[in-house]
């Protein structure tokens, strides 16, 4: 965990440079390797790549594991009905 906590810094300035979340607009999270965590705004780049596979895949852990924030959004991120 100690090490994921730079990058964690770096998403949450990422997310505090977007304001606020409107409704309708759609924040993606994409692994591009080669170059790390991409976050975009309806398609468009925000902030710079952070780095390591390791942070993408505790990202996914977050709504994809096996104990996820919300299970009603794990089953809509997986094609199932809330």
């Amino acid at each position: 965990m100690k090490s994921l906590e730079p990058r964690a810094r770096q998403l949450v300035a990422i997310m505090a440079s977007m304001k606020e979340a409107k409704e309708g607009m759609r924040i993606a999270l994409d692994w591009v390797p080669g170059s790390g965590t991409l976050v975009s705004v309806d398609g468009k780049a925000v902030g710079a790549p952070i780095p390591g596979e390791d942070f993408y895949r505790g990202l996914l852990r977050i709504w994809l594991g096996e104990n996820p924030v919300q299970q009603d959004l794990k089953k809509a991120l997986l094609g199932g009905r809330p």
